[in-house]
C-alpha cells in the first residue's frame, strides 16, 4: 500500500465541480485517482457491473469510502465472489471495473494489475483479485473500518454519508 501525494495543485485537491465537468483522468497523480477535483455528489456503496463516474467515486473516498477497482479481464467467478463479499460488507465500500477506454492509459489499470484498492491518498495495486487483501485494506483505510479498528487513512471527511 502506498501513500499518495495530494493532487497538484494542492488547492484543487478537494475542489467540487458539477457532475460531468471534471478534469481528464491523466491529470490525476495515479491510476486510478485517489484524490483531487471531484463531483459535488457521492456514489452510493455497492458492487457495480459497469464503470461509474470516477468523479463521484472520488467524492465518496473524500468521505472515507474504500474502492475496489478490478480489471474487466479479471476472471468472472472471482469478480462474483468478491462482489458477494462486498454485498455483506458494503458500508462505505465500492467495487467496480476500471474501464474508461476514452481516457487512454489513464482509464485502465496498469499492466499486470487485476485489482486496485483505493482510499483517499492510499493505493494498493494487486496482480490478482484477493479477498484477503480487500479485508486488510477495509480494516485500515475505510471509515468506518471493518471490524472497528483504528482508521489509518487521510480522508478529509471520514464517515460522512455516501
Amino acid at each position: 500500500m502506498e501513500t499518495i501525494a495530494a493532487y497538484s495543485p494542492t488547492k484543487d485537491n478537494q475542489t467540487h465541480h458539477e457532475d460531468g465537468a471534471g478534469p481528464a483522468l491523466d491529470t490525476y497523480t495515479t491510476v486510478p485517482p485517489v484524490s483531487g477535483p471531484h463531483a459535488g455528489t457521492t456514489l452510493p456503496a455497492g458492487a457495480y457491473d459497469s464503470p461509474p463516474p470516477i468523479e463521484n467515486v472520488l467524492h465518496s473516498m473524500e468521505h472515507g469510502a474504500a474502492v475496489i477497482w478490478y480489471s474487466p479481464t479479471a476472471p468472472a467467478e472471482e469478480v462474483s465472489a468478491l462482489a458477494a463479499f462486498v454485498a455483506e460488507n458494503q458500508e462505505h465500500t465500492i467495487m467496480a471495473p476500471l474501464d474508461y477506454p476514452e481516457e487512454g492509459d489513464a482509464g485502465q489499470l496498469p499492466e499486470g494489475t487485476q485489482m486496485a484498492l483505493a482510499a483517499w491518498q492510499r493505493l494498493q495495486l494487486c496482480s490478482a483479485l484477493s479477498q484477503d487483501a480487500v479485508l486488510e485494506f477495509l480494516r485500515s483505510y475505510r471509515s468506518p473500518t471493518l471490524g472497528g479498528g483504528a482508521y489509518l487513512g487521510e480522508a478529509p471527511e471520514p464517515g460522512f454519508a455516501i
